[in-house]
């Protein structure tokens, strides 16, 4: 396991220190209120998945995800455009080495890989061909059905039928349709 070190957190250095493996604590002082306040401050869930720390200074509350502070002060401020990712698809594992900035395609990316996508689950499209091997085309929103792409191209150039061509384009390729 690797020594854990610890930063200043960006914007309220004097207040709050985090962790390379992700751990927020509170610098000993005497706050706004002429209380003494400091140690380890437990992470809550937000909304999604990312677990999040309330720090606050000079009684302003500031909610902050554990995992942009981790980066921010291990790697430097957030790069226009990106985001930052879990490289094990684990969004309560904040340790430096896990962390990265990179773009909102490649996040998206992730999430299929890892399985975390609600479409990465789905084994059929809305037409009910198989999302196989073969019939299936990886983006950003998950997968989609390469068979269902041919129809809507081809209703673009030629202005067929998209579910005739979809399903003509999906028989071509061996597949069953269930």
């Amino acid at each position: 396991m690797t020594h854990e070190g610890w930063k200043p957190v960006p914007g309220l250095e004097d207040a709050y220190e985090v962790s390379n493996r992700g751990r927020v604590r509170s610098t000993p002082r005497v706050n706004s209120y002429g209380r003494r306040v400091g140690g380890a401050i437990r992470a809550a869930y937000d909304d999604g998945s990312s677990l999040q720390v309330n720090l606050s200074r000079d009684g302003v509350r500031h909610q902050r995800r554990v995992h942009q502070l981790v980066l921010e002060a291990f790697r430097g401020p957030r790069p226009l455009g990106m985001e930052c990712c879990h490289n094990n698809g684990d969004y309560t594992d904040n340790r430096l080495d896990n962390l990265r900035w990179d773009t909102p395609t490649s996040n998206r990316l992730d999430t299929v890989n890892h399985g975390n996508h609600p479409g990465a689950s789905r084994d059929r499209c809305v037409r009910g061909h198989l999302l196989v091997s073969g019939n299936l085309l990886p983006n950003s929103r998950g997968r989609s059905c390469r068979s269902c792409n041919a129809g809507r191209s081809a209703r673009r150039r030629r202005g067929t039928d998209l579910d005739k061509y979809a399903n003509e384009f999906y028989n071509a390729l061996g597949l069953e349709n269930r």
